[in-house]
Order: structure tokens, then C-alpha cells, then sequence
């Protein structure tokens, strides 16, 4: 929306009717070459676009928390997936225990 306000101010020509369709979703911005408008439609698209990008995170955690993907992978914390091997203090050498 910034870029696009910004060269329609220039020009007066450019995405007319891109910055209509956006005053329908966006109260308060129109085609009317002001930076005022352009910097409240900015703000709209960064609230959009947070509110938008939040929801996706929600529903991508929603639906790995549901699913073992890729099939037979270890769904579980590392500190259950693997178990030290041997009595070095220092290095101990890690064993997997989950099937691949």
C-alpha cells in the first residue's frame, strides 16, 4: 500500500483502481493523492498482515501439534528422543532412539 500510495501521488495515474478496491476494505483511504491516505492505508495493510501472518502461525501450530509428519519421525522432545551411551562425563555419545 505504501509503495503503491506513493507512486500514485507522483503520477495521479498509476493503480487508480487498485487503491479503490482497497478504499472498500479500508475506511478513510481513497484515490485522492495525500499522503495522509497513504500512510493510513499503509497502516491498515500492516494490521491486515499482522492479524493475517498470527491466524496462519495459530493454524500451522494447530496442525503439526495434530500430525507425526514426516511419518516416523521422533514426534518427542530431544531429551526423550535420545539417551547417552557410555560413562564419558565430558563428550557422551548420543543414541538415537527413534525409528527412522
Amino acid at each position: 500500500m505504501l509503495l503503491v500510495g506513493l507512486i500514485h501521488i507522483a503520477t495521479n495515474t498509476y493503480s487508480g483502481e487498485f487503491l479503490r478496491i482497497m478504499s472498500t476494505v479500508s475506511p478513510g483511504t481513497d484515490t485522492a493523492p495525500k499522503i495522509g491516505r497513504v500512510f493510513l492505508g499503509t497502516v491498515y495493510g500492516f494490521v491486515d498482515g499482522a492479524v493475517v501472518g498470527f491466524q496462519f502461525g495459530l493454524l500451522n501450530d494447530a496442525s503439526s501439534a495434530a500430525t507425526d509428519w514426516p511419518p516416523g519421525s521422533c514426534a518427542a522432545p530431544a531429551s526423550e528422543c535420545s539417551r547417552p551411551v557410555g560413562n564419558q562425563a565430558d563428550t557422551p555419545i548420543v543414541e538415537s532412539v527413534c525409528e527412522s
